[in-house]
């Protein structure tokens, strides 16, 4: 749930990838140890502006990279959650698409 943007405020991005594969490994032993499906997971980015292009490929990039790490851990899924902009929500479903 934990994307660089959220992290630099409280001055935690270096953890991001460790914070988010912990969980992920955590999801898949439960999964598997229970006969269940594991999601990935991606969220709305704060910093998406409809009118702003440039924010666009920077919630893509935060997208991407939260996906990647969820396929190469073993999600069977992804879901998007908490996407309170349409245009948001279009690139995460994008995103999870393509990566």
């Amino acid at each position: 749930y934990g994307h660089r943007e959220k992290l630099r405020v409280v001055g935690r991005e270096a953890d991001l990838e460790a914070m988010n594969r912990t969980a992920l490994k955590l999801a898949r032993e439960v999964a598997d140890e229970t006969g269940t499906l594991m999601a990935g997971n991606i969220c709305n980015t704060t910093v998406f502006d409809p009118d702003k292009p440039e924010t666009h490929e920077q919630c893509r990039q935060i997208f991407k990279e939260q996906i990647e790490w969820a396929v190469e851990e073993g999600a069977d899924f992804i879901v998007g959650e908490t996407l309170g902009m349409y245009g948001e929500a279009m690139l995460a479903l994008e995103c999870i698409k393509q990566y």
